[in-house]
């Protein structure tokens, strides 16, 4: 994976946990736990078609795509830090934290580092094609600068 897919791997990890916890979350409130099963028979087994097993079956689904995505996620963190560590200019730093690590639209990032929004993107879109550029060279054997 090149170091602009990995950058954009990990915004788009970042959302996803995001969404999971919060549909995580808002089912565990509304239940009594991960365990709960309203109305269920526990001597026929667990069966779809009776509500409450079937909640605690999407229940069971959910956390197990919440926490696969987190691994995926706390993975994807280790290629956007060593990406991070080659940034030198502490405001592309800042607009990409703000932009993969904090999920911010380029107009919040324009709003907080106060230039255009037009200005953030170009500035971001320059930077991945600098990055694929030098992912070029390393492919070819060419010296860095």
């Amino acid at each position: 994976m090149t170091d602009a897919e990995a950058m954009k791997n990990f915004a788009r990890l970042q959302r996803e946990v995001h969404v999971l916890s919060r549909q995580y979350t808002r089912m565990l409130a509304e239940s009594d736990g991960p365990g709960e099963v309203r109305g269920a028979n526990p001597r026929r087994g667990r069966r779809t078609n009776e509500p409450g097993y079937a909640r605690m079956q999407h229940f069971d689904l959910l956390e197990k795509h919440l926490r696969e995505a987190e691994t995926r996620y706390t993975e994807a963190q280790n290629g956007f830090d060593r990406v991070l560590k080659g940034v030198k200019s502490p405001l592309m730093k800042s607009l990409l934290i703000e932009y993969y690590g904090l999920g911010r639209t380029d107009s919040q990032v324009a709003e907080d580092l106060e230039m255009s929004q037009r200005n953030v993107n170009r500035r971001r879109h320059t930077f991945l094609r600098h990055l694929d550029y030098l992912e070029n060279q390393r492919e070819n054997g060419e010296e860095q600068p």
